[in-house]
């Protein structure tokens, strides 16, 4: 289930066309830009969790655990337990593109 959130979560933060265009990859293979929007998504659906309230980590824990609990259901409980879950997420897709980029950068010097 964990690689169907990824995906469901990719199209939250705008598909991987979007991840590719914002990290800036296209010079590199098709395949490779599928790998690196999964991972981007993965560390950002990762951030994420780390600001889910107190009062709603249960709940999300349950969500993961369900069987019968598909990735929407995940993704609308994730939004349901983030304050400002629209700006949380901009704030950490800005924070992990900027952390995607600085190894090109310390490579460059």
């Amino acid at each position: 289930m964990h690689h169907d959130i990824v995906q469901q979560f990719e199209v939250l933060a705008g598909g991987s066309d979007h991840i590719v265009e914002i990290l800036g990859i296209h010079d590199v293979s098709v395949e490779d830009q599928a790998l690196l929007a999964d991972r981007f998504a993965d560390i950002v659906l990762k951030r994420l969790l780390l600001r889910v309230s107190d009062d709603r980590i249960e709940d999300v824990k349950r969500v993961l655990s369900e069987e019968t609990s598909g990735p929407e259901s995940f993704v609308s409980v994730l939004k349901a337990s983030i304050p400002d879950f629209d700006d949380r997420l901009r704030e950490v897709m800005d924070q992990t593109v900027a952390d995607f980029r600085l190894p090109s950068r310390t490579m460059r010097k």
